[in-house]
């Protein structure tokens, strides 16, 4: 990830600015004032925002950077994360982070990629720990890692899950730590106890004057000790390197008497290494010559098999045609055999069984269903007649003396057509001829003598007429008759199990299910002989498998188990046929080169008049070894006289006694103890006199914030022990790779930083000094600068693996000499290379 640039609308005393940055190295070097921090400042809040500043807050940066002539207090800054080009702006209010404005684009369109916290996302960590890491400054920080970087870490190396935090117990724990109701008490003890700590630490102040002239003092005797102690041990050396060279020497007189040895025990030479691996060669072929002639690779099992299968393969062998067609066969077979068990085991549906019910499991012919079809078509052709039938007749009686009443007479005929009609429509059903007939006559009579009735009233009706109504008999008897005809059509398809009132409804009904079974019928006729065809195959080829099958004794319980022992069977006789064939062809050739490998061996022992009961093996050795002499007979003459020369030993010193020698030694380490312990002492005042003026902040710090701040101290002291137990199995593997960056980056300044470190579970780091391990705080202050930077710089190698963050640099080697200030700036040179850095300084000497 790199930073592109920013613009600045107002932030602290920068008003309508821009920066760009290089992709490796920006370097600014401005006077005390410029506004450097405050553009480091500037970066830091685009990404994480700035916190509400109130009344009663302690001085924090909204205060800090809000503009000093008012104005829009933000900006923004583009930033390329994961090969993509954000650009995150910020409008910030004066005081409360609520009326805040964040707005994220990519290709100048707006984005959440980032989230609600830009710097989280980006980089995983909280803005303490980008403060920490990633933004570094000359302020000394205590050399270990926070939850919030084991977090990072670990989440990283080993995908833990985003519910594994540390930080979170934290929070937690610091809430219920508010609840304490004695904490303004703690707040007043606190501030007692600072401000003993000041009076005791500008004592120790004053004396440190007065320790360093006695410290210097002490150093003095332990250089004059150590120059006595190395002189006695540099004649003791040149005397231990003359004894190193006379034994140079008698190791070279010890090489040539074994190089003589090994040519005496060969009279005629030794041999090339050539003929030996040859020779050797022919020997290993003769042990397996002779094994392959006495053994064979075809098992006693394996001959009795070929033994069978000839008998039964080799005059009778089944081609591969052969056995694609009997394959053919036995598919045929399964594939029959399937769907005769399927058409076996098939069941009726219930529709099927309900139609049975209905038709007793016989088709229905047309001849019954025409039969009710017809009774149909006459119960509708009724219907349609006696809409057209008054129910009632209508009469006028005259006043005058009618004629002579025929009445009577027309009673009796419409008695006679009502019993023509009926006789008509019943033998209609039976007989359809003759009751159409009869039914015709009816109709007939039936119009005729209403028109005599109504032709005789007519003439006998005097011009005063009286209406009469009387029940039409032919509209009756159409009522019954199509009553009739009704119960006759439901008695018929009540047969049938068919039952209502509705006559056509329920002859549909009947119609339709006779269709469907007799349909149902048909098809289980066309399966039933189609089954017995498929029996008929299927018996045919079972007969045909079991006779091929059994010309080749193989018996199984189905044709794919017997056709696969055939395959089977014929490839076992077809490969051991061809291994029994090449074992006779080939112990033939091996008789051969038997003979040719024995009179190779021995025509080389003769050549050498050499026992045949020296091992081939041994003359190999003897041969490289003799090589190896040789060519380290060289190598030590060589070297011994080298060492001569180089040591200059041209005269062996005396004999020095090593008592005296010690003597030097215990004094120097005796005085080196006092001194290095004298030393330490100091250390210790001045590592206390360093929290003088922390001490004295934080006296000013308790006055404004004891009725509302925590001691985040003792809640870190009393919580610390256990986090660190819950985190102590992930934190411990990765000690390693963060000791080896931060011993990397510290040898390209100072070598001696980056020997002997040791790193314990919490990232803290000691140095093995004269046997003892002793804390970094020893350190002098530019060296305390060196692995405070060499510390954040192992923690993000380790902690950003895919995609580094850009480091900015806020003049960070302000309390470095000069030798040391030339080595961070070819480290931070070598950083740059594959990492983007913000450089600021406000002095020359520390410029790039």
């Amino acid at each position: 990830m790199k930073i592109k640039s920013i613009h600045i609308i107002n932030f602290g005393n920068l008003s309508n600015v821009d920066y760009s940055f290089n992709d490796d190295l920006t370097s600014f070097c401005e006077k005390n004032g410029y506004g450097k921090s405050t553009i480091a400042a500037f970066i830091k809040v685009m990404l994480y925002g700035l916190e509400t500043y109130t009344k009663r807050s302690l001085f924090n940066d909204r205060q800090h950077y809000y503009p000093f002539k008012g104005g829009t207090f933000g900006g923004n800054v583009v930033i390329v994360y994961n090969n993509k080009e954000y650009r995150i702006e910020r409008i910030f209010d004066k005081k409360s982070e609520v009326n805040d404005t964040l707005t994220v684009y990519y290709n100048n369109s707006l984005t959440t990629d980032l989230g609600d916290n830009p710097g989280e996302n980006i980089f995983g960590i909280s803005k303490e720990s980008f403060e920490r890491l990633i933004s570094i400054s000359s302020k000394e920080i205590e050399i270990k890692t926070d939850g919030d970087i084991n977090k990072k870490l670990n989440n990283y190396i080993e995908n833990v899950g985003e519910d594994f935090d540390i930080e979170k117990v934290n929070k937690v724990l610091k809430e219920k730590a508010k609840s304490f109701t004695e904490l303004e008490k703690k707040l007043k003890e606190e501030q007692k106890t600072v401000e003993a700590n000041i009076t005791n630490l500008s004592l120790i102040k004053d004396s440190l004057d007065g320790k360093y002239v006695e410290l210097n003092k002490k150093e003095k005797d332990y250089i004059e000790a150590k120059e006595l102690y190395d002189n006695a041990s540099k004649s003791a050396t040149i005397l231990e390197r003359w004894k190193l060279y006379e034994h140079l020497v008698e190791e070279v007189e010890g090489i040539n008497k074994e190089i003589t040895s090994i040519k005496n025990s060969y009279p005629k030479g030794l041999p090339s290494t050539e003929e030996v691996d040859e020779i050797s060669d022919s020997i290993k072929n003769i042990d397996i010559h002779s094994n392959v002639l006495q053994g064979s690779a075809i098992s006693d099992k394996n001959r009795e098999d070929y033994a069978s299968l000839e008998k039964r393969y080799a005059s009778n062998k089944p081609s591969d045609e052969d056995i694609k067609n009997i394959e053919v066969k036995v598919n045929k077979f399964n594939s029959l055999n399937k769907e005769i068990e399927e058409y076996q085991n098939s069941s009726k549906s219930e529709e099927e069984k309900d139609l049975e019910n209905h038709f007793f499991g016989k088709k229905v012919s047309e001849e019954d269903i025409n039969k009710i079809s017809g009774y149909l078509d006459k119960y509708r052709e009724l219907n349609e007649e006696l809409r057209n039938v008054n129910p009632v007749n209508t009469t006028s009686i005259s006043s005058n003396t009618p004629k002579k009443n025929n009445k009577p007479l027309l009673i009796i005929l419409l008695v006679l057509v009502i019993a023509l009609v009926g006789a008509g429509v019943g033998l209609l059903f039976v007989n359809p001829i003759i009751g159409g007939v009869l039914l015709g006559v009816g109709v007939i009579t039936l119009l005729a003598d209403g028109f005599i009735y109504f032709n005789s009233s007519i003439k006998n009706v005097s011009q005063t007429n009286q209406v009469v109504n009387t029940a039409n008999p032919v509209y009756e008897s159409k009522v019954k008759e199509i009553e009739d005809l009704k119960n006759k059509i439901i008695n018929s398809l009540m047969y049938y199990r068919y039952n209502g009132d509705d006559p056509i409804e329920l002859f549909y009904k009947f119609k339709n299910d006779a269709i469907k079974y007799n349909s149902i019928l048909d098809n289980k006729e066309k399966e039933e002989g189609e089954y017995l065809t498929k029996k008929n195959e299927l018996e045919s080829l079972e007969k045909e498998l079991n006779t091929y099958f059994h010309t080749y004794d193989i018996y199984a319980s189905n044709f794919n188990d017997a056709l696969n022992i055939l395959k089977e069977e014929i490839t076992k006789f077809e490969t051991l046929e061809k291994v029994i064939k090449e074992e006779k062809s080939s112990k033939e050739d091996v008789n051969k080169k038997l003979k040719d490998d024995q009179d190779k061996v021995d025509a080389f022992y003769n050549k050498y008049q050499l026992d045949k009961s020296k091992k081939i093996e041994d003359i190999k050795n003897d041969i490289s070894r003799l090589g190896e002499l040789e060519k380290l007979f060289i190598e030590k003459k060589l070297g011994a006289e080298k060492y001569k020369e180089e040591q200059n030993l041209t005269e062996k010193p005396v004999d020095i006694d090593d008592s005296k020698i010690e003597e030097l030694r215990i004094d120097m380490e005796t005085k080196s103890k006092i001194f290095s312990d004298y030393k330490d002492e100091i250390q210790n005042l001045e590592e206390q006199v360093s929290s003088l003026d922390e001490e004295l902040n934080r006296f000013e710090e308790i006055k404004e914030q004891r009725k509302e701040v925590s001691s985040s101290i003792k809640i870190y002291k009393g919580t610390m022990e256990e986090i660190n137990k819950a985190n102590l199995n992930l934190q411990e593997k990765y000690i390693a790779p963060i000791r080896d960056k931060f011993v990397y980056y510290a040898k390209l300044i100072e070598e001696t930083i980056g020997e002997k470190v040791h790193m314990d579970k919490d990232y803290k780091i000691t140095f093995d000094k004269e046997g003892e391990l002793r804390s970094y705080q020893h350190l002098s202050s530019g060296n305390l600068t060196i692995c405070a930077l060499c510390f954040r710089l192992a923690l993000l190698d380790n902690m950003f693996k895919t995609e580094q963050p850009f480091i900015i640099l806020d003049d960070p080697f302000m309390t470095l000499d000069e030798d040391h200030l030339k080595s961070a700036k070819k480290m931070v040179e070598v950083l740059a290379k594959d990492k983007q850095i913000l450089y600021f300084s406000c002095h020359e000497s520390r410029k790039f």
